[in-house]
């Protein structure tokens, strides 16, 4: 993701923000989850509504995204 795409991340992202930017579904978020899974740790919750930070969000892409670099894509 360049940086020019981190201004579309805001500050505080909900669940379906996270979805957007992680380019998957909704449910596969609420599916990790359930099962502790999750790799972004969330914020403190005040209406239950679970939220992230906006910079955990760009941090873990930008992880993940030099783990696929150096160590290369995993093949099924």
């Amino acid at each position: 993701m360049t940086p020019e795409l981190w201004a579309d991340i805001p500050a505080v992202c909900f669940i379906d923000d996270v979805a957007r930017i992680l380019r998957t579904s909704r449910r596969t978020i609420e599916k990790l989850r359930r099962h502790g899974c999750f790799p972004i740790r969330e914020l403190a919750s005040v209406d239950k509504r679970p939220r992230w930070s906006g910079v955990a969000v760009q941090r873990f892409i930008t992880e993940s995204d030099q783990a696929r670099r150096t160590f290369g894509r995993r093949t099924a």
